[in-house]
């Protein structure tokens, strides 16, 4: 399974390079998930940091993509909350099935929704010890009953952490794509409400 993985990342990567559009961006992390993992569905939310400011004064916005797949849109969230937002404050990553979910700081209005027999995972991406972006993305909960990999992402797995790793570096090193203003700048301007092609 981990050879088919291995081989399905590198088909990734040679069909979406270079990525140059934040929809290509986008598409080409949902289309990692899916094949890796057998994702449902994924969620990128931008980090914006308010320097001098506490973290908890950040605040983050997804972007996401239309439903014809040809723009971008974005949606902010002026509060940390959530599983999102407790990896911004926290800078930790998290893996609950949706029957492990209450009693968490889940918030259904920021968070991927999570049904039954799913997992959500949560993971900060960080660039110069600074967290810049949190990706959330849903897949089918681990079948207890197999030892052997199943498809679906294992947290604690050495493997599906170094596929993880490299989704993550091609996303850190194009997020300057969703933002022309340079993502690391801590002022929002009103483009971030509006769809970029």
């Amino acid at each position: 399974v981990m050879t088919k993985r291995k081989d399905s990342l590198l088909n990734l990567f040679t069909r979406n390079l270079p990525v140059e559009t934040p929809v290509g961006l986008i598409h080409t992390l949902e289309q990692g998930f899916q094949e890796l993992f057998m994702s449902k569905a994924v969620a990128l939310h931008l980090v914006y940091a308010h320097h001098g400011l506490p973290v908890e004064r950040h605040h983050t916005v997804r972007i996401m993509m239309d439903r014809a797949m040809t723009k971008v849109t974005r949606q902010a969230s002026d509060t940390l909350t959530g599983l999102v937002g407790q990896s911004v404050k926290n800078m930790t990553n998290s893996s609950f099935s949706a029957t492990q979910l209450e009693g968490t700081p889940f918030d259904k209005d920021i968070d991927l929704p999570v049904a039954e027999k799913m997992a959500v995972h949560t993971f900060p991406i960080v660039h110069k010890s600074e967290i810049v972006a949190v990706c959330q993305f849903v897949c089918p909960e681990k079948d207890k009953a197999m030892i052997a990999d199943d498809g679906s992402y294992q947290p604690g797995n050495n493997a599906h952490q170094k596929l993880l790793t490299h989704l993550f570096n091609l996303v850190q090193r194009h997020l300057h794509l969703t933002d022309p203003r340079n993502h690391a700048g801590s002022n929002r301007g009103s483009s971030e409400a509006e769809a970029e092609q």
